[in-house]
């Protein structure tokens, strides 16, 4: 969030867990009056794929909320022992979901 901090400095806006209705979005920036939602998820013991797409969900929300047309993004941690035991090569990924309202664009790591 430090580095993010230092991009929205002068002038622009960084909201982290911003209330947006009943959930909270992680962080929200409003930079050069464009809205770019990022939500980080912990891969739960429902898996990876549950927990991207209650993230989707979320993030769906969040983006009627704030701003139907905003960049949205997910990062996904994946610290299960299973995951930990792949690779840096095999846990990185960026994948374009198709979301309600729009794509996400998501960050497994």
């Amino acid at each position: 969030m430090a580095f993010l901090q230092r991009v929205a400095n002068g002038g622009r806006r960084i909201e982290r867990e911003y209330a947006a209705g009943r959930g909270r979005v992680d962080i929200a920036i409003q930079y050069g009056g464009v809205w770019s939602i990022i939500e980080i998820k912990l891969v739960s013991r429902a898996g990876r794929e549950r927990t991207v797409m209650q993230g989707i969900e979320q993030i769906a929300r969040y983006r009627d909320l704030i701003d139907r047309g905003a960049a949205s993004y997910m990062v996904v941690f994946d610290r299960t022992d299973a995951g930990r035991a792949r690779t840096w090569e095999e846990r990185l990924s960026w994948d374009v979901v198709d979301a309600p309202g729009g794509k996400v664009a998501v960050v497994g790591c």
